[in-house]
């Protein structure tokens, strides 16, 4: 299942669609320009096969800029059960919906080895704040 995309299954609520309109819309935030100037002189981290790269009930407000690698993003229902909104890789950024909520509904897996680059909120917000037509952007999604 893409991040477009929800289907009404019992226990899951309206927030999945919620999550899937706003993961969309800060992808497109988060990508090109953006990456060229957050992203310069920090280091990646390495993830291995199953590790996760944040959990659901996180409170950290932070996001991962793949490198390298596959990574599941998705939740669980309260019966237990895993629902996958999507599977990123390189060029893509996972934790984003920090943005808009914390503590995390949803949580990040590597489906093999994988690099990534660890960027904090603050440090997301800090860049975003010279560009007017970004900020702009960001704040209609809140």
């Amino acid at each position: 299942m893409t991040s477009g995309a929800a289907l009404p299954l019992k226990g899951v609520s309206d927030i999945v669609v919620d999550d899937a309109t706003m993961s969309s819309a800060l992808l497109t935030i988060f990508r090109g320009k953006f990456c060229k100037t957050l992203l310069p002189g920090r280091t990646s981290l390495q993830f291995r096969c199953g590790e996760v790269l944040y959990d659901i009930g996180d409170l950290n407000r932070s996001m991962f800029f793949i490198q390298k690698g596959f990574v599941k993003i998705g939740t669980l229902t309260s019966d237990g059960r895993e629902i996958i909104y999507d599977i990123r890789k390189a060029g893509d950024v996972v934790g984003e919906l920090c943005v808009a909520r914390s503590p995390r509904t949803d949580r990040a897996l590597a489906l093999e080895p994988a690099e990534a680059v660890h960027v904090s909120y603050s440090d997301v917000i800090s860049t975003l704040k010279p560009s007017r037509s970004v900020d702009q952007a960001h704040r209609d999604l809140l």
